[in-house]
């Protein structure tokens, strides 16, 4: 299941001068980086964010621009819910650009990190997840005195009982739990807690389904 980077997390975020996202500047766009450290897996990624009416031709630039440098071949493109997501490994990096235009907001996440970077200790999250998920992404950073975590993962059986399985266990870990719309809130003193889970994509069986843990500490996680 293929990542994609939180915007909670950003929006949260300082932002700064843009990175070099290629010939923007004669578009209706406006771009940023993101200041704080953001890590996947505990490597270090850069950010920047761009938002305006010209987003899909900044896109369609960057593809452009990608394919000339790397190769047909070597730049991959593929939907995920309202986004779609390229990437390519260029210089011993992974570059991602996102992009959506959902209600007439159009914005584009580009992403860049070092395969061959140094990586920090894993992030594990604070609530622990049914025994049938699998772990995938990790995606986390220090905003503001916040600590934000999101993880993806992959479990056996249907949404409800993935999240009913999820509310018990928080309720076990002392979490004040409430259960809505698809989702389970917990909160336990300065740590909120939002899960998602939903079906999974064609081509997988039956009764699995796609997690998505989002965590966020009034501190840093102190662990």
């Amino acid at each position: 299941m293929t990542w994609v980077l939180p915007v909670i997390l950003l929006a949260a975020s300082h932002l700064a001068g843009a990175m070099d996202l290629g010939a923007w500047r004669d578009l209706s766009v406006h771009v940023d980086s993101v200041t704080e450290p953001i890590s996947v897996n505990g490597v270090p990624l850069q950010v920047s964010r761009a938002t305006g009416i010209d987003v899909e031709r900044l896109a369609d630039r960057l593809e452009q621009k990608w394919t000339r440098e790397s190769g047909r071949h070597a730049v991959h493109t593929e939907m995920n819910g309202v986004w779609t997501i390229m990437s390519r490994i260029h210089d011993a990096g992974l570059e991602v650009a996102q992009w959506r235009n959902a209600a007439g907001e159009a914005e584009l996440l580009w992403s860049h990190s070092e395969l061959s970077g140094k990586r920090s200790a894993p992030v594990r999250e604070s609530l622990r997840l049914p025994a049938g998920c699998v772990s995938g992404q990790a995606i986390s950073g220090n905003i503001d005195g916040r600590f934000y975590l999101q993880r993806t993962a992959r479990c056996s059986g249907s949404p409800k009982a993935t999240l009913l399985a999820v509310q018990r266990g928080a309720t076990r870990q002392n979490y004040q739990v409430q259960s809505r719309d698809g989702q389970v809130l917990a909160r336990n003193g300065s740590t909120e807690i939002t899960v998602l889970a939903m079906d999974a994509a064609d081509g997988y069986p039956a009764g699995v389904t796609n997690l998505v843990y989002l965590e966020v500490h009034q501190q840093g996680p102190g662990r």
